[in-house]
């Protein structure tokens, strides 16, 4: 029998928790653990591609699309990825011997069919074990770890009929920021000898059954269901880049709010040759002290992380949001119920070449008893400029910025023009 993981991730608040353990049948226990992702440093090749190279606790487990492994089967290599990727819903495999994980790295072309050191073969003459040649094999290839995560992880059992799901709330520190995320989980046992349309029959029922359980608790509802956007920034030249650093220089991201480019610098990095972007229409609300001037860094001192739309939010006396009041919004919205003025705003999350970070979308002052509310807009100002940082105060931009829109589309490719020193939205003629 080979394991297929179908899963459905969604974000929530404690209200929703609530909501879904009461619905549970049993507690599954808690636990931690810690995740360190591999993937090649620049490139983010299985990253970008829907797969997932982690040493667990220090055990080896690749996730990776059943579809690409069905496209070794075909001898078709062409890393197509046919996992709805752009949804909460994913169809994984999981690999956990490190013989079989190099093997299909291998066949799917991430890592190269030899090795010119003689330790990174499996053999029986081998010195080293099966882990410690697939690190080597991995790190001869150019990969590294590019991210450590410590989980805290509570789950819950909820039977329905012959099925028994895993709900999840996982709580999350380390290198790529703190975060909290659900995941609604069913494991599915495929016979070996299952042809692949017995396979694709399987991968579908189950896939249909999480999104039933998704429905009957609301998790699939609102922002938590919509498709990532991203932003492929990419075709830097060497000059472009040689002179983006000379000059301490990031590329830059804001986001508008309320009808208008926003006072905060959302992400920041310094680019690659290729880069990419990508992010869901989903928000939290934050709290702080920090005086809304040009160059300040917003610091948090409390932070709402998965708000939902159309709800009002009090930050209370004691210095936290409470749970949603009765009072309907249209969009995301807050009452500043501390007493005295402080700065509030949006937070979202995004993947920045396989690396995700939080931050903040925009500053305002909320004075005692009043209301805010925000209404974000995907629409991005991308520029270069220096001393900016992810969720810095920016008075104005300064310089030349390409602003995207987002409608119907996901996906927008840009290029950087060394001529003019800005972006331009398409890709780099030839």
């Amino acid at each position: 029998m080979s394991i297929v993981e179908v899963e459905i991730k969604f974000s929530f608040n404690e209200e929703i928790k609530q909501s879904i353990i009461e619905r549970c049948t049993s507690f599954g226990g808690e636990k931690t653990f810690v995740d360190k992702y591999w993937d090649h440093p620049t490139l983010y090749s299985l990253s970008l591609s829907n797969i997932w190279l982690r040493q667990r606790d220090n055990r080896w487990e690749l996730k990776i699309p059943p579809t690409q492994l069905q496209d070794i089967n075909n001898n078709n290599n062409n890393n197509n990825n046919n996992n709805d990727y752009n949804s909460n819903l994913s169809t994984y495999q999981e690999i956990e011997d490190p013989k079989e994980i190099l093997n299909v790295l291998v066949n799917l072309k991430y890592l190269s069919s030899s090795s010119s050191s003689s330790s990174s073969t499996f053999t029986s003459s081998s010195t080293s074990t099966p882990d410690e040649i697939l690190k080597k094999r991995l790190e001869d290839s150019g990969m590294k770890e590019y991210a450590t995560i410590k989980t805290i992880r509570t789950s819950y059992l909820l039977t329905i009929e012959l099925d028994t799901f895993t709900v999840v709330f996982d709580q999350t520190e380390g290198s790529l920021n703190d975060y909290q995320v659900g995941e609604l989980e069913l494991l599915v046992e495929v016979p070996l000898t299952a042809t692949d349309s017995e396979k694709q029959s399987a991968h579908k029922d189950a896939n249909n059954k999480v999104l039933l359980l998704a429905k009957l608790l609301g998790v699939n509802q609102g922002d938590t269901n919509m498709k990532k956007q991203r932003a492929k920034i990419e075709d830097f030249t060497q000059a472009g880049l040689a002179a983006i650093a000379s000059a301490q220089e990031k590329v830059c991201v804001v986001k508008s709010v309320n009808g208008q480019v926003s006072n905060v610098v959302w992400v920041t990095f310094k680019p690659f040759a290729q880069n990419q972007i990508s992010w869901k229409e989903e928000y939290g609300l934050y709290a702080s002290s920090t005086q809304i001037q040009n160059g300040a860094t917003i610091s948090r001192l409390s932070t709402l992380k998965a708000a939902a739309k159309g709800h009002q939010y009090p930050f209370n006396s004691s210095g936290f949001f409470d749970q949603a009041d009765s009072v309907s919004v249209t969009s995301y919205g807050l009452v500043n119920n501390y007493g005295e003025p402080l700065t509030f705003g949006l937070t979202q999350s995004a993947l920045i070449n396989g690396v995700q970070v939080d931050s903040e979308l925009n500053a305002t002052t909320v004075l005692g008893n009043q209301t805010a509310e925000y209404t974000p807009i995907v629409t991005l100002s991308v520029f270069v400029q220096s001393q900016q940082n992810n969720g810095s105060v920016i008075s104005s931009i300064t310089s030349q910025s390409l602003t995207l829109t987002y409608t119907s589309d996901t996906t927008k490719a840009v290029f950087y023009d060394d001529n003019s020193n800005s972006f331009v939205e398409g890709n780099l003629p030839n």
